[in-house]
């Protein structure tokens, strides 16, 4: 109308922009992919042995026959001339573990069979045929204490490494999936009931961009809580958000991050983990993944105005 003015289109413009950044995280678009082989693997190294302390087992059953008051021994080792390398017992229990494939780790298998092998003849000064019973009797129970200490001596492929494509733009915010059914619990206060914490839907989130996410574990909404208080706007990604493929020997997948969170001065990817999780190879695969993301998206958004990205 005459004498009046326009609205400030700018003004109107900036004033959209903002509240937009204010509710999303711009996620770039970028693809990380495994390339080459990405075989990890297990270095040497010196066993613990304290806890492999057992004892050769009789292989005699005493029988005792009441009625006349005299017993026998009937013997249970089965065939004298068991000729299996020593050291084969500890590998074949080896092997039973997925994460074990024995064509990559044949040397290290056996280093550490060897290993054992010596522990019984040396420090348990045993005979061959005794360390034979001992590793027959109990190859299931050695093979669990070797394995759990291979753990942390696991590397990650160097090798393979990954490969990345950048596309110009940013993946939106999409809706969440979680349809409400049944009462919101407010996410602050623990669940009673651990194990049923998936089957809540949870609210109260101050800075939270999707309003009832569901957690997977009671770690999961921990972080939350710290998340909520101490940075500018977090989510749990609705999946497909990102396309970040990991591979470990001959698993493989994709890796969805738990948590991303929009600070200050950085967007951060977060993960919850128990700390005996930490060696394993697939989490290390991930790991490997999502720090080759970051890596690109903090390259991408330098360009763009936005802020580095940390895993």
């Amino acid at each position: 109308m005459p004498g009046m003015e326009g609205p400030d289109v700018a003004a109107v413009v900036a004033a959209t922009t903002a509240a937009y950044t204010r509710q999303t995280i711009a996620i770039p678009r970028i693809s990380a992919t495994p390339v080459g082989e990405g075989r990890g693997g297990y270095e040497l190294f010196a066993l613990d042995l304290t806890p492999v302390g057992l004892n050769p087992p009789n292989d005699d059953l005493w029988v005792q026959y009441l009625a006349r008051d005299e017993g026998k021994a009937v013997g249970l080792a089965g065939p004298a001339a068991d000729d299996t390398p020593l050291a084969d017992y500890v590998v074949r229990g080896l092997v039973d573990f997925d994460d074990v494939n024995d064509d990559d780790a044949a040397d290290l298998l056996y280093d550490l069979a060897g290993q054992v092998v010596a522990h019984l003849l040396g420090r348990m000064r045993m005979t061959e045929a005794e360390a034979r019973r001992t590793q027959r009797y109990s190859q299931e129970q050695i093979a669990k204490q070797v394995h759990k200490q291979m753990g942390p001596h696991y590397r990650a492929a160097a090798g393979g490494g990954y490969e990345a494509t950048v596309t110009a733009g940013f993946t939106p915010l999409r809706p969440s999936s979680v349809t409400r059914v049944g009462a919101v619990r407010d996410f602050r206060p623990p669940v009673p009931a651990k194990q049923d914490i998936g089957k809540y839907l949870f609210g109260g989130f101050g800075r939270c961009l999707y309003d009832v996410p569901k957690f997977q574990s009671d770690p999961e909404r921990v972080l939350a809580v710290v998340l909520d208080r101490d940075v500018e706007k977090w989510l749990r990604p609705a999946r497909g958000r990102f396309t970040i493929d990991w591979r470990a020997g001959t698993e493989a997948g994709e890796y969805q991050p738990d948590f991303v969170a929009g600070a200050a001065d950085a967007v951060h990817m977060l993960e919850t983990k128990r700390a005996g999780q930490m060696t394993d190879s697939v989490v290390l695969a991930k790991k490997a993944a999502a720090e080759e993301y970051c890596r690109q998206a903090t390259t991408y958004t330098a360009g763009h105005g936005g802020k580095p990205w940390h895993s």
